[in-house]
């Protein structure tokens, strides 16, 4: 087979013609179409040179009649004109592709927290300034919110106040929130609370003194307060108490919510906190128009359900927060367990469009479950840190950007922007093996540099080396079972929809059974994704500078496909028929 290659290039231009060529290959391919295989990745050779188009139809001419003999070409570098050189992608190592767009905008991110309820001895000065204190030290994780509980006898007490006045004097900014988990014996029977109008309007005035009281005796003005947690929880050795939706809707549209006007209370008004993340709790205030109009935030936790998208909440513009969740079985310290729950983070954030996340405690009160971030005795765990990924450095007021949502099998990314700070962020997680990552920003302007920040089994939260980045793009190896948050500063964006300008559009040639996609311009790196109808991507690269065309050969998968490049922030799309 050797001779047979060595042989027909060297005397090619004397037994056959190009048109000779086509005809064989025309002959060939009817054969091969009848064939059925499995689907296996195309393969992508890049092409940067100008070479003529004569010599092009020699190449190509040369390839088919070695593909009639049987063999191919080896796939190797070779250069093509100049300085250009023809690049065997597949010879590269495989990286996920990630394309953060900076021009669009979706939801407001209102902070992350947990619980203080109950432990407020636990909390000490050291473990307030780890946990909300906004800085760029190793192993703070900055949470923006704290939520507490309010007695169901007196209200506001000394106790329940020293967490919230720890919190503040860590951070100024913390947002400080109270949860009523039962009301007073008087407006509720057995757990179940009263429909009467007096028990509604004494339990109304009973949380509008609740916040004036804190105001007067702590000096805090609360961000917000929730008449019930867990409405529909089992109420067996449980301190709570049972409502109906319906309960809530005239609770707050009726009582609450007149109130809170009267009295002049500012503090935002929350509704559903449902156990199970049950929609139906705050469904019948949603679409009683007189009753959203005191809706402000809809809470849920995640214990037997969830998390789920919540369009009402989305097309009333009402914030949707994960308020409470925690593992219940036996204590994991693994970074495994923090993987866990970063993913679910992820989920909350960019799937279901959430505005904050809560774990439960900040502190644990027993000694044998997943219920803190850190221990009993008050020692952080690995979950505690990949919340910190997230915490620490997307504030309040920073709005979530589309970003490559899982550009590799284990791996999610999202991305978000904070105006007031000139501050891009990007955290990716990591579930399997270590994974290159190529990660494009278009747009972005030029000599900028991503801070990584460490999460696995032995950084907990750590500053890591710079990274510069080259032409709106830079690259990065994840590790195994690892959260990374990729920080970048003094980044200047206008967030707001991007129109396509009116630019060349791609071009699909064919050369034989294999397809040449070109791009107008190779002045900056491009991406070339491959995907079919149905929306299963079959093919992503991230191709450098100066490759102006990609050749996809080498394939087991037939029918229409779509073929999209990104450069510069422009997406263009063009359909393809693939044969085999």
């Amino acid at each position: 087979m050797q001779f047979a290659h060595r042989y027909l290039i060297r005397f090619f231009p004397l037994i056959i013609t190009y048109r000779q060529a086509r005809h064989l290959w025309s002959t060939l391919r009817g054969v091969l179409h009848e064939e059925t295989t499995g689907f296996h990745p195309p393969q992508l050779h890049c092409y940067g040179g100008r070479a003529a188009s004569g010599v092009r139809r020699q190449i190509r001419a040369i390839l088919l009649v070695l593909f009639v003999a049987g063999s191919a070409l080896p796939k190797q570098a070779t250069a093509s004109g100049g300085s250009n050189l023809t690049l065997s992608l597949s010879g590269l190592p495989d990286a996920a592709a990630i394309e953060v767009d900076a021009t669009r905008a979706c939801q407001t991110i209102d902070g992350f927290g947990a619980s203080s309820a109950w432990i407020d001895e636990k909390i000490t000065t050291d473990l307030a300034t780890l946990f909300w204190q906004d800085d760029t030290l190793n192993g703070h994780i900055g949470l923006s919110i704290l939520r507490t509980r309010i007695d169901p006898v007196v209200g506001y007490t000394s106790s329940e106040a020293s967490p919230m006045k720890k919190a503040r004097q860590a951070n100024p900014n913390v947002i400080i929130w109270s949860t009523s988990w039962i009301p007073p014996e008087e407006f509720q029977t057995d757990g179940l609370f009263n429909s009467d109008s007096a028990s509604m309007q004494g339990f109304a005035d009973y949380l509008v003194n609740y916040v004036q009281n804190v105001k007067k005796n702590a000096g805090i003005d609360l961000y917000a307060v929730s008449c019930q947690n867990e409405p529909d929880v089992d109420l067996a050795d449980y301190e709570g108490c049972n409502w109906t939706g319906k309960q809530l809707r005239v609770f707050v549209r009726d009582y609450w919510g007149p109130a809170c006007e009267k009295a002049g209370i500012t503090a935002k008004r929350m509704i559903g906190e449902s156990v199970r993340s049950d929609l139906a709790m705050s469904n019948p205030s949603l679409t009683d128009t007189a009753a959203a109009k005191y809706v402000d935030i809809i809470g849920t936790h995640l214990y037997y359900g969830g998390p789920y998208q919540y369009p009402l909440a989305d097309s009333l513009h009402k914030p949707y927060w994960v308020t409470e969740i925690c593992g219940l079985k036996d204590a994991d310290t693994s970074i495994a367990n923090g993987i866990m729950w970063a993913n679910q983070i992820h989920d909350c954030l960019v799937r279901c469009n959430m505005n904050a996340y809560h774990y439960w405690w900040l502190v644990n009160n027993n000694a044998n479950d997943d219920e803190g971030l850190c221990n009993s005795n008050g020692r952080p765990t690995p979950r505690m840190y990949t919340l910190g990924n997230f915490s620490k450095f997307i504030r309040p007021g920073f709005v979530r950007i589309p970003a490559t949502d899982s550009p590799a099998a284990d791996v999610k990314t999202s991305a978000y922007y904070g105006s007031s700070s000139n501050r891009l962020v990007i955290v990716a997680i990591n579930s399997g093996a270590e994974t290159n990552l190529d990660i494009t920003i278009p747009s972005i302007p030029e000599g900028k540099t991503a801070v990584p920040w460490l999460t696995d089994s032995t950084h907990r939260l750590e500053r890591q080396q710079p990274v510069d980045l080259s032409e709106s793009a830079f690259s990065y190896t994840l590790p195994s079972q690892s959260v990374v948050t990729f920080v970048l500063p003094d980044v200047d964006i206008t967030l707001g929809l991007k129109t396509e300008p009116s630019r060349p559009s791609i071009r699909i040639p064919r050369s034989g059974v294999n397809c040449l996609v070109e791009v107008p311009s190779a002045g900056k790196p491009w991406t070339i994704q491959i995907v079919t109808l149905s929306g299963r991507e079959l093919m992503r690269k991230r191709v450098p500078r100066g490759c102006h065309s990609v050749v996809i050969e080498d394939r087991r998968h037939c029918g229409i496909v779509l073929v999209r490049t990104l450069q510069d922030g422009i997406v263009r799309t063009s359909p393809l028929l693939l044969t085999r």
